[in-house]
């Protein structure tokens, strides 16, 4: 008997996939379950086309903070002519973006280590809980750019309710999908806390011993 050719894994086009994208997005805000059921359902979303997803909402956070430097250098121009604006026009353009960029690296890790946190036997066969949980949960979250353009403090006041929003996403997401409890999302969220702050603590510590022997 000839020996069989595999199957090639059907490849999605991103303009096929544009129509899942858009009633993902459209549905974690007006209804989160559903965008839970088209992401375990939809084998067209993977985390190349969230993150393309995300990058397509947090594009417009420096976008929106440079509209809000020019309305703020414009009025302040207009009701203090004789005064010189000390406002710089690009000031926090690159950061907003480098922050959200960290955010979904953060997201990235965080659905990560949701997966392999957990002790399993690696004698039976696991298949492994929902993937990108938390990467759907906080698209409301990186929509938040387009409050940039607002002056301050109404873009962080937004961005801390935008965060809890998500969050609370995440965890009703986790109890219907996992059968998670509060306490295990306390717990797991204090865990990935504490394995960030030892990431961050080892190369802190090398520096230091470093310093102390070396400089």
């Amino acid at each position: 008997m000839g020996k069989t050719e595999p199957e090639n894994p059907i490849k999605v086009s991103t303009s096929e996939s544009q129509p899942i994208k858009f009633s993902l997005l459209k549905d974690i805000f007006f209804s989160p379950p559903s965008a839970f059921e088209t992401l375990l359902k939809s084998n067209e979303l993977g985390k190349k086309e969230l993150r393309s997803l995300h990058f397509s909402l947090i594009f417009w956070a420096p976008v929106f903070k440079l509209l809000g430097n020019f309305l703020q250098f414009g009025l302040k121009k207009w009701s203090e002519p004789e005064d010189e604006v000390t406002l710089s026009l690009f000031g926090g353009v690159l950061s907003v973006f480098a922050f959200y960029f960290g955010i979904l690296i953060l997201l990235r890790f965080l659905d990560i280590f949701r997966i392999y946190h957990l002790d399993r036997d690696r004698e039976l066969e696991w298949q492994g809980p929902p993937a990108h949980i938390f990467s759907v949960s906080f698209l409301p979250f990186s929509a938040t750019g387009v409050f940039w353009i607002l002056p301050q403090p109404f873009p962080i006041f937004l961005l801390f309710f935008s965060f809890f929003y998500s969050l609370n996403i995440a965890y009703v997401a986790l109890q219907v999908n996992s059968k998670w409890t509060s306490s295990q999302f306390f717990f797991f969220l204090l865990k990935f806390f504490l394995f960030l702050s030892l990431i961050g603590f080892v190369p802190l510590l090398a520096f230091n011993i470093y310093r102390t022997v070396f400089l």
